[in-house]
């Protein structure tokens, strides 16, 4: 490239604009070109549009047409300020930087070109004045000196009109002439100052990032904002455990910051709700954020008011059903299931689940999502909630294909239940009988012998007169941890549980804790009816009858035939398949123990019923059935109640759990 080829700059025709940008500081020294750019601009001044074009017309007196610029010395272009500005290109950080610190610097055996004019001596370059002054650099490139500074952030480097040393090099022959003259005046002047400044401050910034005005000011507001955090989280956290434990959250009075400060410091002193009291549990074990907030903070910035605490919980229920939500695709069939129930408010409320299986695990899911307040129990109302609410997350209706709910008629209507509305809009949700609600109808059908209610009744007399009364519990513990017993206790228990009154599976549970403890409460009613006790005076006599013994083994074991099926039909994970596999195997154990009945009924349940009316000092007997008839045979208590009990209600249960679960036997698609 020839020297005049040099002088037409053809390169400055283009121009580029620098605008402004918002502040982000960079962990590194290594940041993007947009953002430490911004960066330095705010700090000084506000960003202006910086304009290059084309100084005054060059002539060939301009520039020595004999100098090698850049072809001569090519391994300066990336340090040579005048090749960089020519360009007409944003530099970028790490190029200013360079240009600033490391810009080209001439060696000793470096000759600069010789400028003349007509009838005067020539004039060159010194390479002192780069020593006297740091901040000028030399541009082989137009062979002349720019001020480094001035050139990358005066403000007069967008002048149109040429600026000695900004936009315009120092290579003609009067700049050399009177250097040090004009040297002085740009010395001087307020633009350079500035640019000195502009550029102190953007190598100490891009060398150190974190010294930054903006940065300094952006931190304050990220501890801010990371102290905001630590104190909501505290309150969240307060508020998560008392959801978890099932602890009311207010209490019976409200407190305002003004009381809550008073007693801030003090844990032992009451608070007018868990959550407050809860908050000073935080505070003691060593939380001094959350401690200054409350002794320091705006009163109406506390985040400890009742809609605060409602917002935090709609907002983690919110959470909470979307992280469920993210385990369906959009094409994922499920199932709904339903059921009314009675907060402590004394509200009927629907609790509302989905039945589906996981597009990641591939596992059966059974989630809760919402309860549902409802003031009406007809099948249409219900039916509506359920519409909503499946809208109102975005669950598509066409995808859904089961319902499970009870076998209320407002619920199992086939004309206007609940199950028949839903179908309208879902055509393949089937309805189901909810299995274990079946289960527990076939229990409670199966207590037609009275052998087997009365023995209820008597076991739930015996129950609620001991855990009624504390002085009666203590007797009943103190018979079995009594160390002299000449009988064996095979039961950890100290309490009887209480009959369900409505899961007749549960009660199972606690008819065998019963007959464990069978003995220490004949004992115990016997201690307290001779100390006067006139109730279990009445309640010694039937439970130390053989008829009161036998039922209730006949019922304990049977039962105990039913629990693991009950227990598995509640499981989330349990399939149809499954279900129907182990209905049937009840069903055949039941055939079993009818085969084989004698045996099982004389080794198992008779046999336990002997042990025990041994300990009690009864005579194994059957009822008599008619009470002055002389000479009637003697029934054989064991053929008695294996035939007039056992095997009523065997067959009872078989039949009446055959009948209510008959749904498994269906065939399903």
């Amino acid at each position: 490239m020839s020297g005049g080829d040099k002088r037409k700059l053809d390169s400055l025709d283009s121009f580029v604009t620098i605008t402004k940008k918002s502040i982000v500081t960079p962990s590194s020294p290594k940041q993007t070109e947009s953002d430490q750019s911004a960066l330095i601009n705010a700090e000084v001044t506000e960003t202006i549009d910086v304009e290059f074009e084309e100084p005054d017309t060059l002539n060939s007196s301009d520039i020595n047409q004999n100098l090698n610029v850049i072809d001569s010395h090519p391994s300066t272009h990336e340090i040579d300020i005048g090749f960089q500005l020519s360009l007409r290109t944003t530099l970028t950080n790490e190029t200013k930087y360079q240009l600033l610190t490391k810009p080209f610097r001439p060696d000793k055996k470096y000759k600069f070109p010789d400028q003349r004019e007509k009838g005067a001596a020539s004039r060159r370059f010194m390479a002192t004045w780069l020593d006297q002054h740091s901040f000028l650099v030399y541009s082989p490139y137009y062979e002349g000196a720019y001020c480094s500074a001035c050139s990358l952030f005066s403000p007069l480097a967008s002048y149109k009109s040429n600026v000695l040393f900004v936009n315009y090099p120092c290579s003609r022959f009067g700049h050399l002439k009177h250097f040090s003259k004009y040297i002085k005046t740009h010395l001087n002047s307020k633009n350079h100052k500035l640019a000195m400044i502009r550029a102190t401050e953007f190598i100490r910034t891009f060398e150190n990032p974190t010294s930054s005005i903006d940065y300094q000011l952006d931190r304050n507001r990220i501890e801010l904002i990371e102290k905001n955090k630590s104190i909501l989280l505290s309150v969240i956290k307060v508020v998560i455990i008392c959801a978890r434990q099932n602890i009311s959250i207010r209490g019976h009075r409200s407190e305002d910051i003004i009381s809550i400060r008073e007693h801030l410091d003090t844990v032992e002193a009451s608070s007018g709700s868990n959550f407050i009291a809860l908050l000073k549990q935080r505070i003691d074990a060593g939380d001094q954020i959350l401690q200054s907030h409350l002794e320091n903070g705006n009163r109406n910035s506390t985040y400890t008011s009742s809609s605060i605490q409602n917002e935090i919980i709609e907002l983690i229920h919110e959470h909470v059903l979307s992280s469920i939500l993210c385990r369906l695709g959009p094409t994922t069939l499920y199932s709904i299931i339903v059921d009314g129930t009675t907060d402590s408010s004394n509200i009927e409320q629907l609790c509302f689940l989905i039945r589906y299986v996981d597009q990641h695990s591939l596992e059966i899911r059974e989630d809760f999502l919402a309860f549902i307040p409802t003031t009406s129990s007809t099948g249409e109302a219900i039916a509506d909630h359920i519409l909503s609410c499946l809208k109102k997350i975005g669950l598509p209706l066409t995808n859904c294909i089961g319902q499970a709910y009870d076998g209320a008629p407002c619920m199992s209507g086939i004309f206007n239940g609940c199950q028949a509305i839903i179908k309208r809009f879902c055509p393949d949700a089937e309805y189901m009988h909810c299995s274990s609600h079946a289960l527990n109808l076939a229990l409670i059908d199966s207590s037609s012998s009275h052998f087997i209610r009365n023995m209820y009744g008597i076991v739930k007399s015996i129950i609620t007169f001991f855990n009624d009364s504390p002085k009666r519990s203590n007797a009943l513990k103190y018979e079995i941890e009594r160390p002299d017993n000449d009988y064996l206790v095979l039961s950890k228990k100290k309490r009887l549980l209480s009959l369900c009154e409505t899961r007749w599976v549960e009660r199972n549970i606690a008819i065998e804790t019963f007959l464990e403890l069978y003995i220490p409460i004949s004992n115990t009613l016997d201690t307290l009816r001779i100390g006067g006790d006139s109730t279990s005076q009445q309640l010694y006599h039937p439970i130390n009858c053989f008829e009161t013994i036998i039922s209730t083994c006949i019922a304990c074991f049977l039962l105990g035939e039913v629990t693991p099926l009950s227990r598995l039909l509640q499981t989330p994970t349990i399939d149809f398949g499954i279900a129907h596999h182990h209905v049937l195997s009840l069903l055949k154990t039941f055939d079993t123990r009818e085969a084989d009945m004698v045996n099982y009924f004389k080794n198992i349940v008779f046999e336990q019923a002997k042990k025990i009316a041994k300990e009690l000092l009864i005579q194994p007997t059957a009822p008599r059935t008619y009470q002055r008839r002389h000479g009637q045979d003697i029934l054989d208590p064991e053929e008695f109640y294996r035939d007039q009990v056992f095997l009523p209600f065997l067959r009872e249960l078989k039949g009446n759990i055959e009948k209510r679960l008959s749904i498994f036997n269906q065939v399903r698609i």
